[in-house]
């Protein structure tokens, strides 16, 4: 998993982030109460090579489908930013 932390036009490179995960049929990005209860989290560490933040997570055991991610910065101003990827059955 790769995140990308931009604030006003910088790159963030220190802090935490970390990639939070969720199964298929949950809509955190639009359920408040969903996200407080993601099915995996992971945290992520920056690559100077690629200025992203990178996470290795192994999705053995996951259900097959359309997951939901999130990449939660926090910092002294917290963001996030949302997106999907399918997982093969």
């Amino acid at each position: 998993m790769k995140v990308s932390a931009v604030r006003d036009g910088r790159v963030i490179s220190s802090g935490q982030v970390t990639a939070q995960f969720w199964a298929p049929g949950r809509d955190p990005e639009h359920d408040p109460e969903a996200r407080q209860d993601p099915d995996h989290a992971a945290p992520c560490a920056y690559d100077p090579r690629t200025r992203r933040w990178l996470a290795l997570v192994s999705t053995a055991g996951w259900l097959p489908g359309t997951w939901t991610v999130r990449g939660l910065v926090e910092e002294d101003v917290a963001g996030s930013a949302w997106g999907t990827f399918p997982l093969a059955g």
